[in-house]
């Protein structure tokens, strides 16, 4: 297996893991805001959002779990558990629902749909598509340098996602 793909795969499955991981917690967390942000979507009855409430968290801590171990399976059902808040996403834009909070409670900040969260699960689904296509297990030195890697990137999306969350407050300080 070339080096690139080798670190390339696994750093995507370090970043994924560590974002389906952080997602769940603060799904936990956060878990008396998750049954109103469910409801909010409107893409599954409102008497089903309790038990939606109570499933998506573990989901997401599993899938978190499974992408650590390189199969194709586990970056597979990543992709299509992004590819399904995507289109919920997408779906509530096009009703013009912009307003409401994604539920990614990265940080706990509250962040409406855009499609900035779209471009970003987008680019979240080929990082998946593209560590299904390549589950190899690299030597340890390449693990680690991967996994260094996939941490680094993981800071920068949380970073990227406080940034997008503020955007509003930040434009507001730019025009003073």
């Amino acid at each position: 297996m070339d080096t690139l793909v080798a670190v390339s795969t696994c750093a995507g499955r370090v970043l994924l893991s560590a974002i389906f991981i952080h997602a769940g917690v603060q799904k936990i967390r956060h878990h008396p805001l998750l049954v109103g942000v469910i409801s909010n979507y409107r893409v599954i009855p409102e008497a089903l959002a309790p038990a939606a409430s109570w499933l998506l968290p573990p989901l997401e801590l599993g899938i978190g779990a499974a992408l650590l171990v390189p199969s194709s399976g586990s970056a597979l059902t990543a992709a299509g558990v992004l590819l399904l808040f995507t289109a919920a996403i997408i779906l509530n834009l096009a009703r013009g629902r912009a307003f409401i909070d994604c539920g990614c409670f990265q940080s706990g900040l509250r962040q409406e749909l855009g499609w900035q969260l779209v471009w970003r699960n987008g680019v979240l689904m080929a990082i998946a598509l593209y560590s299904a296509s390549f589950p190899a297990r690299p030597p340890l030195v390449i693990s680690s340098v991967a996994v260094l890697f996939g941490l680094v990137s993981y800071a920068l999306y949380q970073a990227l996602n406080a940034l997008g969350a503020n955007v509003g407050a930040l434009r507001t300080l730019a025009a003073r």
